[in-house]
Parts: structure tokens; sequence; C-alpha cells
């Protein structure tokens, strides 16, 4: 099988989760610089600046933006014009380098926090935590049975 790499934008601060909103823009974390950039007909503009090191995002149901904040250890929610903090501890204990989060098709959002940090598995869309998970392993990638965008 024959495939071609084509590269579609570079000048990245260490890129890391890529993700799509609804119009099909494409959006790169980048956990050097502090921003998410917006890359749209092959042109890069820095989109939103979340504080130090974004590592992970994904756009909800609603085209909300979600972030995994792995410098200042918070779970965000970008919708365009206001960047607000979701959650920043779990149990009482500080989220330590939240990585990657996805969706559920029920709409709980799943995040991993590699840092070791008893962080929370899943959050139903209200924000209230749902469930929680407590375990030795640092997950650091997540997927979801159907495709995030």
């Amino acid at each position: 099988m024959d495939r071609t790499i084509e590269r579609v934008a570079d000048g990245f601060a260490f890129p890391e989760g890529p993700c799509f909103d609804a119009q099909g823009d494409l959006y790169v974390t980048q956990l050097a610089s502090g921003w998410i950039a917006r890359v749209r007909g092959g042109v890069v503009e820095q989109y939103v600046h979340t504080g130090e090191a974004p590592n992970g995002a994904v756009f909800s149901e609603d085209n909300l933006l979600w972030i995994a904040e792995a410098g200042t250890h918070q779970l965000l929610r970008y919708d365009g014009v206001e960047l607000a903090e979701i959650a920043g501890e779990c149990e009482g204990q500080p989220l330590r380098r939240p990585n990657d989060l996805v969706f559920a098709p029920d709409g709980s959002i799943y995040m991993t926090g590699p840092g070791g940090s008893i962080a929370p598995s899943r959050w139903a869309s209200s924000t209230t935590p749902s469930a929680m998970a407590r375990s030795r392993w640092r997950p650091a990638g997540c997927a979801s049975p159907t495709a995030s965008r």
C-alpha cells in the first residue's frame, strides 16, 4: 500500500493533542508555549493561551474546546471567548499533568493523568464527578468507540 504524508503546517512549539472543530479546522496544543494553534486553510494562528502547557484537547458536541492543561494541572473549557477552569482537583487531591481527553458516546469526558494523581477518569457533561479511578498506572492516551472530532 502506497501512502503519501502531507505536511499541512509547521513551526509549532512541541505539538500535542490535535483535534478538529465542527467546521473541520485543525487545532494543535503547544506544550512548550502555552498556546493552542488553529490551522485554517494552511494558515497557522495562535488561538488561545491556556496558561503554561496545554497537552490534550477535544471538541464537545456543542463545539466547545476542552483542554487538558498539564502545566497548571487543570481541566479547562474554551467557548471562543472565555477560558474556564472546570476542575483542578479530585477528592481533595490536585490533578497532576492531565494529558489526553476524549468524549464517550454518552457525553462523559475521560482524561488521563500520567503525573501520578488520583485523577478522575470520567466526568459527566455537567462537570460533576461521576466515576473515579485510582491506579498505579500512568496512562497517556485516550480513545473512544466513536470518532472524536
